[in-house]
C-alpha cells in the first residue's frame, strides 16, 4: 500500500486512478488497521461506478431516441433483385476454390505424389521434379485447371442464384423486428413472419 502522511494528500493520489488500480488497493488495504483510508478507496470506486452507469444510462437514451426515429422497412422489388445479384455474382468463392486448386496442383506436380490402388493399395510414392520442369511442362496445365474450377463455381452460383460458401441466412421479425439465423420454422416466437435480412433496410421515419 502506498504511504501518505497526510489523509488529503492520499485523497488526490486516489483521484488520479483507474478503477482497476482502486480495485487492487482496496484488496490491499487492511480495513481494521486503516479504516479511513479503505472508506476513501471504497467511496473513489462507487464515484467511478455511478459514472460510468450514468454515461451508460445516457448511451442508451440516445440510442433509443435515434431507433425511434427509424424503423425497418421492406426494399422496392428492383433492390432486392440488385442486391441478390451482387451475392451470388461475388468472386470470393470461386476465387478461394481456384486458389486452393492452384496449390494443391502445384504441390502435387512438383513433389510428384502418386497413390496406387490396383498394384499396391494404398501405397504412396514421392518423385519430385525439377523447378525448370515444373514450370515448363506443368505450370500451364494447373493454371487452366484453376481457371476452369473458378468458371465452374462462379457459373454454378450464377444458375443457383445464391453464393456457393453461403451460412445460415440472417432472418428478421417484421413484428418485433428481432434478428436471428434462419432455421426450420417461417415465424418468430412472437409470432410475427421472418423475412431476410438483406430485403430489408432502415430508413429514417416520415
Amino acid at each position: 500500500m502506498t504511504k501518505f502522511d497526510d489523509i488529503e494528500e492520499y485523497k488526490n493520489y486516489l483521484k488520479g486512478l483507474s478503477k482497476k488500480d482502486l480495485l487492487q488497493i482496496e484488496n490491499s488495504i487492511d480495513q481494521e488497521k486503516y479504516p479511513e483510508r479503505f472508506t476513501l478507496v471504497n467511496n473513489a470506486i462507487l464515484k467511478i461506478r455511478k459514472s460510468e452507469s450514468i454515461k451508460k444510462e445516457q448511451l442508451a437514451k440516445k440510442r433509443t431516441e435515434a431507433d425511434s426515429k427509424r424503423a425497418w422497412k421492406l426494399k422496392d422489388k428492383k433492390t432486392i433483385e440488385n442486391d441478390l445479384k451482387k451475392r451470388y455474382r461475388h468472386p470470393s468463392a470461386p476465387l478461394f476454390f481456384a486458389t486452393m486448386a492452384f496449390i494443391l496442383g502445384s504441390i502435387y506436380a512438383k513433389f510428384g505424389i502418386r497413390r496406387y490402388y490396383f498394384e499396391s493399395p494404398g501405397a504412396i510414392t514421392y518423385n519430385p521434379i525439377s523447378w525448370t520442369e515444373f514450370f515448363q511442362n506443368r505450370l500451364f496445365f494447373i493454371v487452366v485447371v484453376s481457371i476452369i474450377v473458378f468458371l465452374c463455381t462462379y457459373a454454378w452460383q450464377c444458375f443457383k442464384k445464391k453464393p456457393f460458401l453461403e451460412g445460415p441466412k440472417a432472418m428478421i421479425c417484421k413484428k418485433c423486428n428481432q434478428v436471428k439465423n434462419q432455421d426450420d420454422s417461417p415465424f418468430c416466437e412472437c409470432g410475427g413472419e421472418l423475412i431476410e435480412l438483406y430485403k430489408m433496410e432502415w430508413v429514417e421515419k416520415k
